[in-house]
């Protein structure tokens, strides 16, 4: 038996919410976007990592979101995606490809990065790809006004997902350093058509901890989203929701849609066609993409007044 969550399929819920979440995005983010930027950044291990980066309407309360394509993928594929968030909400996105894909092929000294020779420890370095989107973000974009990093929310697809929960362990290990805190950035974990390994590195054991099952901690707000367009991916995504809704704290249905959100920490949408990037296409017929939008108004901006602005740039 599946669990019992609501498939999003009818027009009717479809058009409901959509024009409920943008009526509320058309008041708050309707200031004229900025044009996306090809960006190329050079990791602390010598890719020439290229970004496009939709540039927030809001200041110092753009929430800042990184978009993780999945292996074998580009960060074209979410080009809709990330001018929608930037648009309808003013978000602050960055979409990479990651190395060994689309335009992140090289080093600084011109070796191809062949994506197909992969082993283990090379899907490890995709976490370096993060963290040079997360520091462009904290240094360039939250240290000029420009977003809130201490908003962070990541949305990864497929295996990336293995990366972004990684990521966001690391994120959570780094302690204050002379009373500034170095990590506890990410504020929400989107994962979409996610995957249990890859070559040996997997997520099983990740979500085991204290962070994710909410067992001795305050649980990271989640959101898995999975379609039945893929039979494995959509087995594995299911077993990571119920490993995690299994030790969170159970929420009664609440007809209110903001008390609901705020209660409760993990959320799964699924949904009877596609999978993986397919589930955010325009042309999809679903409504993931108004779904992600509303868990980050909720479980996010709802709290932007306990995430105050903070000018991270280290002192001379």
């Amino acid at each position: 038996m599946r669990p019992s969550v609501v498939k999003m399929t009818t027009a009717f819920i479809i058009c409901f919410l959509t024009s409920s979440v943008l009526c509320h995005a058309q008041k708050n983010g309707d200031e004229t976007p900025p044009q996306p930027e090809r960006v190329v950044k050079k990791t602390n291990d010598n890719v020439n990592l290229v970004f496009t980066y939709y540039g927030g309407t809001k200041g110092k309360e753009s929430v800042p979101v990184i978009l993780l394509h999945d292996l074998d993928g580009n960060r074209k594929d979410y080009t809709a995606f990330a001018a929608y968030l930037q648009k309808s909400y003013g978000c602050a996105v960055i979409v990479p490809d990651l190395r060994g894909h689309g335009e992140s092929t090289q080093t600084v000294t011109n070796v191809t990065i062949d994506r197909s020779k992969f082993r283990k420890q090379d899907y490890l370095t995709f976490n370096e790809d993060i963290s040079t989107c997360f520091r462009y973000l904290r240094d360039e974009v939250n240290n000029k006004g420009n977003a809130n990093i201490d908003q962070l929310c990541l949305i990864a697809t497929g295996y990336l997902g293995i990366n972004a929960t990684a990521w966001t362990l690391e994120d959570y290990s780094y302690q204050p350093v002379g009373g500034k805190k170095q990590g506890q950035f990410v504020k929400g974990l989107v994962l979409i058509s996610p995957r249990k390994s890859i070559k040996g590195f997997g997520i099983t054991t990740l979500i085991k901890l204290p962070l994710f099952t909410g067992k001795g901690a305050k649980p990271l707000p989640m959101m898995l989203a999975i379609g039945e367009g893929n039979d494995r991916s959509y087995r594995d995504g299911l077993a990571i929701y119920k490993s995690l809704e299994r030790t969170r704290p159970k929420v009664a249905d609440i007809p209110d849609v903001a008390e609901y959100f705020k209660k409760q920490s993990i959320f799964l949408r699924d949904y009877p066609e596609s999978a993986g990037a397919g589930l955010l296409s325009p042309n999809s017929g679903n409504n993931l993409g108004v779904e992600i939008a509303k868990f980050i108004r909720y479980k996010i901006v709802a709290k932007s007044d306990q995430m105050p602005w903070v000018n991270y740039q280290k002192s001379e």
